[in-house]
């Protein structure tokens, strides 16, 4: 989101159903789900997500995503966020998503979208205390380069996220999360920079904009 539109991201709804799991997730007003999707429930589950763009088509009988909230473990919810699951999604909202279980320290990283179904083995499960993490960038991790082929900001960014991981093994905190997100190394030009390519995005910094996202940066 634009810095007008996301600094508006500032509610959050608390949800007590009359059958199931209270939930708590961040949304913006007038929405009646997150949008920005950091959400936990009283079971000790949380997810969050990210898009993956360019995805076409959904399956009318499939389960919608939001369903996954009452969730009591990794494993349901799993399987409620996973297209070749009985509870399969309907593929509606194409992402990575990122599971964690407060009450077992259990992790997993599911995909959703039409475009992955034959391509859910790659999802791993393990436990929080595992030397490395799941990352998500808003593109399909089987997606590898080619050699001499020039690699789009995604995947800057996902070459980054693997470097921290290896240089931060065995010493994941909380307070590393931090630096991980507020990162402005520059993987393409090898120096710090914020700017599209940076764990930290600032389209706003950079002279091209966002033009996967239809965001182009106005010169002046």
């Amino acid at each position: 989101m634009d810095y007008i539109v996301g600094e508006r991201w500032n509610v959050i709804a608390d949800i007590v159903p009359a059958k199931g799991h209270r939930i708590q997730m961040d949304t913006f007003p007038g929405f009646i789900h997150s949008g920005d999707d950091f959400v936990q429930n009283s079971a000790g589950i949380l997810y969050t997500e990210t898009t993956i763009g360019g995805f076409k088509g959904f399956d009318e009988k499939g389960t919608q995503s939001s369903a996954g909230a009452q969730s009591c473990t990794v494993r349901k919810l799993h399987r409620r966020l996973h297209p070749n699951h009985e509870d399969r999604n309907n593929g509606g909202y194409a992402n990575d998503w990122l599971i964690g279980d407060t009450k077992t320290n259990e992790i997993a990283q599911a995909r959703a979208g039409p475009q992955e179904r034959k391509a859910l083995a790659q999802q791993r499960m393990g436990s929080s205390l595992d030397a490395t993490f799941p990352a998500t960038t808003s593109c399909c991790r089987g997606d590898e380069l080619r050699p001499g082929e020039q690699p789009d900001l995604q995947q800057r960014r996902k070459l980054r996220w693997e470097q921290v991981s290896v240089e931060s093994k065995g010493k994941i905190d909380a307070e590393a999360a931090k630096r991980f997100m507020a990162d402005h190394f520059d993987e393409a030009n090898l120096c710090m920079g914020a700017c599209v390519r940076t764990l930290c995005g600032h389209g706003e910094l950079d002279p091209t904009g966002i033009p996967e996202a239809g965001w182009m940066r106005t010169r002046r």
